[in-house]
C-alpha cells in the first residue's frame, strides 16, 4: 500500500504521506480517527474508515462514534431546518391573515369617512332638506 494519502486540515490537506506514514501517526495518537483522510483519487473518510489503519476493535468503537456524531449533526441539521420552516409557515400565516384582513380594514376605514364627512354635513344643515 504505497499509494499517496492525504489528510484533511483546516486550511487544505496536508500530504502525500504514505499508509505506513499513517499508520505511524495514529499509533503515536497524533492522527485522530475520526481525521478525515483519503487516498489520491478518492472521496474523504475518518481514518477509522480506512481498512487496516487501526486494529479492528479500534476500528469498529470509532466506527460506531463517528456514526453517532454524524446522526446527530444530521439530527441537529433537520431541527434547523424544521425550525426555519415553522418560521417561514408563521410569517405566511401572518401575511395571510394581513392581507384578509386588508380589504375589511379598508371597507370601515371608507365607511368612517364617509360618516364622519355626513355627520358633519348635517351639522352644518346640509341635509337633505337643505338641497330642495
Amino acid at each position: 500500500m504505497s499509494e499517496n494519502w492525504y489528510i484533511k486540515v483546516e486550511d487544505g490537506r496536508r500530504g502525500p504521506v504514505t499508509f505506513e506514514k499513517l499508520r505511524s501517526l495514529v499509533d503515536q495518537g497524533r492522527l485522530p480517527p475520526d481525521r478525515q483522510v483519503c487516498k489520491e483519487g478518492e472521496n474523504w473518510r475518518p481514518a477509522c474508515r480506512v481498512a487496516g489503519l487501526l486494529s479492528s476493535a479500534e476500528a469498529s468503537l470509532l466506527e460506531q462514534v463517528v456514526t453517532m456524531q454524524q446522526r446527530q449533526l444530521d439530527e441537529m441539521k433537520q431541527g434547523q431546518q424544521n425550525a426555519t420552516l415553522r418560521e417561514i409557515h408563521q410569517t405566511l400565516k401572518m401575511l395571510f391573515l394581513f392581507l384578509w384582513f386588508l380589504p375589511l380594514i379598508w371597507g370601515l376605514t371608507w365607511a368612517l369617512i364617509v360618516g364622519v364627512v355626513f355627520f358633519l354635513l348635517l351639522l352644518l344643515g346640509i341635509g337633505a332638506s337643505g338641497l330642495d
